[in-house]
């Protein structure tokens, strides 16, 4: 089965992707926590790196990106660039930042540390899929768990995407 992708503004089809059947999400989700205990034992600064060069990647695609958004979601080619670029260009101080949220603290004679906890799911609104996929709420989860994807301009074969 497929899921089809129209452009709002005529109809035209975008693009689509295959689903996946319920009785393979065991499997795939298992595959996510084995490849999630790799990360987790990766130091945050080899995470911090390898973020960083999937924004990079990012950045080198930001118009390609911008025409998706806007033929997938029918807002105007602005708002669409503001999405793909606030994502792509802000992700070095974000990733900073995240990576420094993480270290462990005291806090009155405790020690408080960041245990990665696992794998989770994003399902991103349809109006701002990027910039929702790595808002505030999943800073944390990026440097932390893996999660699972599978977004219609990623072609290929499913997998698990480190964003």
């Amino acid at each position: 089965m497929t899921l089809k992708s129209y452009d709002p503004s005529n109809g035209d089809l975008v693009g689509e992707v295959s689903t996946t059947a319920a009785q393979d999400i065991p499997e795939i989700v298992q595959a996510a926590h084995a490849a999630q205990r790799d990360w987790a034992a990766r130091p945050v600064t080899d995470r911090v790196a390898l973020l960083n060069k999937a924004y990079q990647a990012l950045a080198g695609k930001i118009d390609a990106m911008a025409q998706l958004l806007s033929r997938e979601m029918g807002k105007d080619i602005r708002r669409s660039t503001g999405e793909v670029q606030g994502v792509a260009l802000g992700a070095p101080h974000v990733t900073s930042e995240v990576a420094e949220a993480i270290q462990p603290k005291r806090a009155g004679g405790q020690i408080v540390e960041y245990v990665p906890l696992g794998v989770t799911a994003v399902i991103s609104p349809w109006n701002y899929p990027l910039a929702m996929a790595v808002n505030e709420r999943s800073k944390l989860t990026r440097f932390q768990r893996l999660n699972l994807t599978h977004p219609l301009w990623r072609k290929g074969p499913r997998r698990a995407a480190l964003l």
